[in-house]
């Protein structure tokens, strides 16, 4: 072998292994070390929300054109009472989003078994689906705000475990 070969084919094999190495650098396999970002599983706990009870999801149905199948309601408090959310559970193979679910607002507890309380539309799919010639409206829910936020999460998880 000539000078020459030698020489390109130690360049060659030096080559080839740094291109090997560079790709293990600042632990490369794994994706999501710290469980952060978007490759994160979602870890929101339905354990955080609790359940409607029968009446509540009663006074749900009554209020709400369209909720009149399976449903899967949570509950979840917030400043100023109680945010419920709420889905009609999908089929087989289908995923829900927090576009899907409606949230309202109560005072009253809706986990109690014996819910009796005013449910107020607060997002723009449970005013859609009001079905009171004037829904009730108030300051004091927001669809905006961390509670409702989390009961449509709640939803979402519920539906997908």
């Amino acid at each position: 072998m000539t000078t020459n070969r030698k020489t390109v084919s130690a360049l060659l094999a030096a080559a080839g292994i740094a291109l090997v190495l560079s790709g293990c650098v600042g632990n490369a396999q794994k994706l999501d070390p710290a469980a952060t970002g978007p490759l994160a599983e979602n870890t929101t706990p339905a354990a955080e929300c609790g359940s409607a009870s029968g009446a509540a999801v009663a006074a749900l149905t009554q209020t709400a054109k369209g909720l009149d199948g399976d449903l899967l309601a949570k509950v979840q408090p917030g400043d100023g009472g109680w945010y419920i959310g709420a889905a009609i559970t999908p089929a087989s193979g289908s995923a829900l989003s927090d576009d899907d679910v409606a949230v309202w607002g109560s005072t009253k507890d809706p986990s109690s078994g014996d819910f009796d309380g005013q449910l107020v539309p607060v997002n723009d799919l449970a005013k859609d689906a009001d079905t009171a010639a004037a829904p009730a409206t108030s300051d004091t829910f927001s669809a905006t705000s961390n509670a409702a936020e989390l009961v449509q999460d709640c939803v979402v998880y519920s539906s997908e475990h």
